[in-house]
């Protein structure tokens, strides 16, 4: 029974490594690619054999770890948290630095979540005092960076990634996306398709990218991308507000308002969402009054036609008879 525990807990840590490895930071995929469906499949498979690791030795901190992530991967901070620092106080952990890295980071990952941006950065810190090129806690110090606002901070805690490991997704889009919030939309444009490269359904590089091309005014551009993001994320809200906007502006009226309905399905009390839609709505109505308009005119002209070859057609008539 032990053996197939541990055969088990192996097979947990390699699913829960190749997710990390393959689907965030670029590692070359099979041949049958792993889909979202099944991103999610794999982390409840992977907690599925944590717990079974726990249940022959409940202070394994490599199972402890694991599990945490698997549940951060959900958003539930709180119970994820619970088990980290039940792994954080094992006396054990003291002698491995390794662990003691891979935890901290955890821990930090947990606390950016729930958007305790200082105390993340510090457990990022404690973990890169024991491993100065731990990769997970290097992304977590960019990414605390950025959601503090500090791009050029970022940026280096990015690029320090991307060094060590050049095709880390998620660090291209994260540099990608420093950029873009500093208007550097040309130049994020580059890290986006850099990211794209390595996969091409990367969410965050498509809807980023479809950002950046809005920016520049490049509104079919910035629809494609969108689109292509939103058939990954249907209810991304910040997508279909940016899909919306472009396809007005290509006077793709029906289209924009589609998105806008999408949006007060998902939240009913985004006014910013009504009061698109209402702009949206006012263009048809001008547009379908100038089509009706335009449809009087012509039937005016037709009707005029016939009237002056009426006419001609007489005065020819009266002529001859003369």
């Amino acid at each position: 029974m032990i053996k197939v525990i541990i055969i088990k807990y192996s097979q947990a840590k390699a699913l829960h490594q190749y997710k990390i490895e393959a689907l965030l930071q670029g590692k070359t995929k099979p041949k049958h690619q792993i889909e979202l469906e099944q991103e999610i499949e794999l982390e409840l498979e992977s907690q599925k054999y944590f717990d079974q690791a726990l249940l022959t030795k409940p202070n394994q901190i490599q199972a402890l770890t694991g599990k945490g992530l698997c549940i951060n991967t959900f958003q539930k901070q709180n119970d994820a948290e619970v088990i980290i620092n039940k792994a954080l106080s094992l006396p054990s952990i003291l002698s491995n630095n390794d662990k003691q890295s891979d935890i901290y980071s955890a821990k930090g990952d947990i606390l950016l979540n729930q958007q305790k941006y200082a105390e993340a950065n510090s457990f990022y810190d404690k973990a890169l005092e024991l491993d100065t090129n731990h990769l997970q806690s290097l992304f977590g110090k960019g990414q605390y960076f950025r959601l503090i606002e500090n791009y050029d901070e970022a940026i280096e805690w990015y690029d320090k990634v991307i060094k060590i490991k050049p095709n880390h997704i998620n660090s291209i889009w994260g540099k990608g996306e420093s950029l873009r919030m500093q208007d550097k939309f040309r130049k994020a444009i580059m890290y986006f398709d850099r990211a794209l490269k390595y996969h091409p359904k990367h969410f965050l590089s498509l809807y980023g990218k479809g950002e950046a091309l809005r920016m520049l005014k490049y509104n079919y551009d910035a629809s494609v991308e969108y689109k292509q993001a939103l058939e990954l994320q249907p209810n991304h809200i910040k997508g279909l507000f940016g899909y919306g906007e472009v396809l007005k502006l290509m006077k793709k009226y029906q289209q924009s308002l589609l998105c806008y309905k999408k949006i007060l399905e998902i939240d009913q009390g985004n006014m910013e969402a009504v009061q698109l839609k209402y702009e949206v709505e006012h263009c048809i109505a001008q547009m379908q009054q100038k089509e009706q308009i335009n449809t009087l005119r012509k039937q005016d002209l037709q009707s005029n036609s016939k009237f002056f070859d009426g006419l001609q057609n007489n005065t020819q008539n009266f002529r001859k008879k003369l």
